[in-house]
């Protein structure tokens, strides 16, 4: 609620900001495979991991099962995309290297993500994050995509583009006692 109140926020001082929808990929088959408590080991962790790489002025919420969303108040498109796949990268980067317990002998763990723009209704926003979020997946999971737009491998250009905006994932992960 407190999230979702937030978001409002957002939309009632106008356009700007982003949103993105973060799912863990695969989180029915560690469950299946592994059990429940895998799967709160992998939830704990990647809700934990999100809190790091939050940046100031942004917040994360869970919704259910494996599924995030955060909130991005002044980025721009592109940086959000940038900020969110970086995350994307650096736990797929963090879990690989992760060893014992359930989720490290699931192998590497990813998420997928979709990032929409704060402009239009709650509705249409959390609708163009779930796009991107389903883009990410059927591409093969562990990226993101963003929502309001083409997918970016109908645009190669796109792909890649690193914003001076972005975050250097290594450095918040190191000085947090986190190693990637």
């Amino acid at each position: 609620r407190a999230f979702m109140s937030a978001a409002s926020y957002l939309l009632e001082r106008g356009p700007g900001g982003a949103l993105a929808l973060l799912e863990i990929d695969d989180f029915r088959a560690v469950g299946l495979r592994f059990g429940q408590a895998a799967t709160d080991e992998v939830v704990i962790a990647f809700a934990q991991f999100l809190n790091v790489m939050l940046q100031p002025g942004h917040s994360v919420a869970r919704l259910e099962g494996g599924r995030f969303a955060m909130l991005l108040p002044d980025a721009h498109q592109h940086s959000a995309y940038a900020l969110i796949e970086e995350i994307i990268s650096t736990f797929a980067r963090v879990t690989t290297g992760s060893s014992g317990g359930s989720s490290g002998s699931a192998g590497v763990v990813k998420a997928s993500a979709g990032v929409a723009t704060i402009a239009g209704s709650l509705d249409s926003i959390l609708a163009k994050a779930e796009r991107g979020l389903v883009l990410a997946r059927v591409s093969g999971g562990g990226r993101a995509e963003l929502g309001d737009e083409s997918p970016s491998y109908l645009a190669p250009s796109s792909r890649g583009k690193r914003n001076s905006g972005s975050i250097d994932a290594n450095h918040r992960l190191a000085h947090k006692g986190y190693r990637a």
